[in-house]
């Protein structure tokens, strides 16, 4: 890149505005309105861009019908009416903090109001959305950076901690998998059915469920039925022997701890329960370990002052 790229760089029509005074269009009848405008405000944006101020430039425009008091014409939002009632918000509370106000970056478009329309329409249904696989790698980049703080990965991506857990789980997927993701011929909660698994079975149960469903992404029943297709009957022998023998160890742990707080018809009850579902609890070391944490402390074994089970002790 030139040295002289902003120098030579044509400038353009760039405002900035508090967000007060850019107009949004309410009248139901007009070309630039949008039913986005009366939705409710979302927190979760609000407290973004109180953290950041708004990132991306508000699309304005100029028309002789909207105008100030003066005769003098307001800037009227074409496209990021969302940003600026979420903008507004947030200056409000950080203006009774004591903070600084908000400026938000604005082009002004000296187009018709149908061309404006057109733009507002294009702006908000031309994107892609992005995918789970493309999120859990930002999502590494930036714990990479430094960043590992649960709380803070959930408020730059906007979703729960169950989601950051699944990305690192597609994450750890094999390559193949991958691939199909990042191609879209996979969804990601199909692909999780494969986390845990070895390299080879997690591409032979896919080749299996991609066959099966016929050009279509299978869904995650689909992936089900072809990992257990797939596993081999000497694989399905050590998973269930494994199985069973950690079954006996959590029967001769936990059954002296809850025949002593519950009724023994109960107590026979529970065991069966755990017995007959936890295959799936089992299958990894990381599972057993919470999962036998959470039965103790459930019955009572966790240390004074626990309010929480040791979850992946």
């Amino acid at each position: 890149m030139s040295k002289t790229a902003f120098v030579n760089a044509k400038r353009g029509s760039t405002f900035r505005f508090t967000p007060e005074n850019l107009f949004l269009v309410t009248d139901r009848t007009h070309p630039l309105y949008d039913k986005r405008v009366e939705w409710p405000l979302e927190e979760w944006l609000v407290k973004s861009i109180m953290l950041r101020g708004v990132i991306e430039p508000v699309l304005i425009g100029k028309y002789p019908d909207f105008v100030d008091a003066d005769g003098v014409p307001v800037p009227v939002v074409i496209d990021g009416r969302r940003r600026v009632l979420h903008a507004r918000e947030a200056e409000t509370r950080l203006l009774a903090e004591g903070g600084t106000g908000i400026i938000v970056e604005c082009v002004l478009r000296k187009v018709s109001e149908s061309a404006a329309s057109s733009m507002m329409i294009v702006a908000n249904e031309h994107k892609v959305a992005d995918t789970p696989i493309n999120k859990a790698r930002k999502m590494a980049h930036v714990k990479a950076l430094g960043l590992d703080s649960d709380e803070e990965l959930c408020e730059m991506f906007n979703v729960s901690t169950t989601a950051l857990r699944d990305w690192d789980k597609l994450l750890e997927l094999a390559e193949p998998v991958l691939d199909k993701l990042d191609a879209a011929k996979l969804t990601a909660h199909a692909a999780l059915e494969l986390h845990g698994l070895p390299r080879q079975e997690q591409i032979d149960a896919l080749d299996a469920a991609l066959a099966a469903a016929n050009g279509t992404a299978p869904s995650a029943n689909d992936m089900r039925k072809a990992v257990k297709a797939k596993a081999s009957k000497p694989q399905r022998a050590t998973r269930q022997r494994g199985n069973k023998a950690k079954l006996r160890s959590m029967r001769k742990e936990i059954n002296p701890v809850l025949s002593a707080a519950l009724p023994a018809d109960l107590t026979d009850e529970m065991l069966n329960t755990l017995s007959a579902g936890s295959v799936d609890v089992i299958s990894s070391p990381k599972s057993w370990n919470a999962f036998r944490a959470g039965i103790r402390w459930a019955a009572q074994l966790a240390p004074a002052g626990t309010e929480e089970p040791p979850v992946g002790s």
